[in-house]
């Protein structure tokens, strides 16, 4: 290798390494600027600004080389169902002439992007443990914007539903459920401790509940639940194992610690004068639930598609259609409205990229985790079009590394500490 060989090789590694590190402070950014809303919803907000720079510096390599980034099934069944949604909306758009066709396209464009680019990133373990830092960031923006509007935890305290930065409180719930369901996928990857991942945890249960949004409250709860249950097989199969006698003998003093802690708490909560159940927003948030019209699956939009004709069933209304036909609205669902705008066969493709989603996940990291990853965001997404959430897509992209289906193997990933 001559001289001027050694220069050029140089100089090709120093610019691709801050190629990376670029890359790296700017998907960063927009990932710890994700809860801070400065437009109106439906736009453009810093974060996408950053995310969309984010994803012209990954792919435009692939873009000059005229490749595909990513050839698995999910990336594939997306690229198919984005082209099908443009297609729709361009014979809208010939039938209307109203250019608000191209409002979903263009939101399903991004996410691609976002998710093809976040593919490619989040491919390794440090990636990983980048999302890890920046999201750990996010949430304390989060929180500080919650606590800076005040809260209210009672009927009548004045402060009603917590938005923080954002624009509506459902957008802080749906942030809180897509970040705890992230945090589990770091989790599986050894990438957080589990005293992090437990306080990411209750930090963004906290901001659910300060919400005050029914699907944000269920959703989220799933998690520690599921968390619960995989904690309880762990320990009973410790229990189970050879050292029997040391964990029974732990267990008798952890036990009797907490039996003695458990008293003293009864002695002091009974000097005090707690709210009564029904006194906490929570409570008469989710209690009242029925009598609140917009809970109605009606409401959301489901009636539209069997309202439709057949031909409109199979090949969809279009999103423009649809909104007339529900006095402005969208399709308040995440996986109702595709197969409303785009009848079986288009909104087909976006149910299949969510069961290949599933299958993977299932493969990877095992029912239990596979759960306590998909239930949340699914379960939101049964009231709410969470689709166009960026969030939402890192977390898919994140879940399908790598990385996360070789250490979800591992038995100390559970143990794992380090983050």
């Amino acid at each position: 290798m001559t001289l001027g060989d050694t220069a050029v090789s140089g100089s090709a590694g120093r610019s691709c390494r801050a190629v990376t590190s670029l890359g790296a402070l700017i998907y960063g950014g927009g990932v710890i600027l994700a809860p801070v809303y400065l437009w109106s919803s439906g736009g453009m907000q810093l974060s996408h600004v950053l995310f969309g720079l984010f994803f012209l510096i990954t792919l435009l390599p692939f873009v000059a080389r005229l490749r595909v980034p990513a050839r698995d099934f999910m990336s594939r069944i997306l690229l198919v169902f984005v082209l099908y949604v443009w297609a729709r909306e361009v014979v809208a758009f010939t039938e209307s002439r109203a250019f608000g066709a191209f409002i979903v396209p263009l939101h399903f464009t991004f996410v691609l992007l976002l998710f093809y680019a976040s593919r490619l990133y989040l491919s390794s373990y440090e990636r990983l443990l980048l999302l890890s830092r920046v999201l750990t960031l996010s949430v304390a923006l989060s929180l500080v914007s919650v606590l800076l509007g005040g809260v209210g935890i009672t009927v009548g305290a004045g402060s009603g539903r917590a938005v923080g930065f954002f624009n509506n409180p459902n957008q802080l719930g749906y942030y809180a459920v897509c970040a705890a369901s992230t945090f589990a996928v770091l989790r599986c990857a050894g990438v957080v401790s589990v005293r992090r991942f437990l306080v990411m945890l209750a930090v963004l249960v906290f901001l659910a509940v300060l919400s005050l949004s029914k699907a944000a409250i269920l959703s989220v709860l799933v998690i520690p639940i599921l968390y619960a249950l995989d904690v309880f097989w762990a320990t009973l199969a410790r229990l189970l194992s050879p050292r029997f006698a040391v964990s029974t003998a732990r267990l008798a003093l952890g036990i009797a610690f907490s039996t003695v802690a458990l008293l003293l708490l009864t002695v002091w909560i009974s000097t005090i004068e707690l709210p009564k159940s029904d006194d906490f927003l929570v409570v008469d948030r989710l209690v009242n639930f029925r009598a609140e019209s917009d809970s109605s699956l009606t409401v959301r939009g489901y009636g539209l598609i069997f309202q439709a004709s057949p031909v409109e069933q199979m090949f969809g209304t279009s999103s423009l259609t649809a909104a007339i036909r529900h006095d402005g609205h969208e399709v308040h669902s995440t996986l109702m409205a595709p197969l409303t705008y785009y009848g079986l066969l288009g909104g087909g493709m976006f149910v299949v990229f969510f069961a290949a989603w599933w299958a993977g996940l299932r493969k990877r990291v095992g029912l239990l985790w596979a759960a306590l990853i998909f239930l949340p965001v699914f379960l939101f997404g049964i009231t709410h079009n969470g689709s166009r959430f960026s969030l939402f897509w890192i977390l898919v992209a994140a879940s399908a590394s790598s990385a996360v289906a070789v250490r979800a193997r591992t038995p100390a990933q559970l143990e794992d500490t380090r983050g």
